[in-house]
């Protein structure tokens, strides 16, 4: 079952990674972790600690990885997520003709981070719900640089 009380289930799978060496490590299993725990972090602008809840149910490596998160939300928190994902890509692919909110624009940075990381050709981001996915959201790899673009730049104290 997909939802279970007020869980929902999001599938991310990164394809044909180039350096699975690296994401095989103890060092690209955190990154990886912590990579994903930013963009359950961005996605909370009501700070409800909707990252601190998702607990990992499946995680495959090799040869394709695929990771399974149970997430403490209703599926409609985890839609808002992939809006602000889609938003996100959006944005990329115009060049700016997306007006993004800050917390999106950071979500925007940790998008391309996830993408070269894993050195990915692209990150596939689903919404499961009754056993079959419901929302699918493909990030490409030609739109991390884009994407790493409309990050904020830190603002040096001078």
């Amino acid at each position: 079952m997909a939802q279970d009380g007020s869980f929902a289930t999001i599938v991310i799978e990164g394809r044909a990674a180039r350096d699975l060496d690296y994401l095989a490590s103890f060092d690209g299993i955190y990154a990886l972790v912590e990579t994903l725990r930013a963009l359950f972090r961005q996605a909370d602008v009501d700070r409800t600690g909707l990252a601190d809840g998702v607990r990992i149910r499946s995680l495959v490596l090799m040869p394709e990885t695929k990771v399974i998160l149970q997430v403490p939300a209703a599926a409609e928190a985890v839609r808002r997520m992939l809006s602000s994902v889609s938003l996100c890509m959006e944005a990329a692919a115009e060049e700016g003709g997306v007006k993004l909110r800050p917390h999106e624009k950071e979500m925007a940075g940790t998008l391309a981070a996830l993408l070269g990381g894993g050195g990915w050709s692209s990150v596939k981001i689903a919404l499961v719900e009754d056993d079959w996915e419901s929302l699918v959201l493909v990030v490409p790899s030609e739109l991390r640089t884009p994407l790493a673009r409309l990050m904020p730049r830190p603002v040096l104290a001078g």
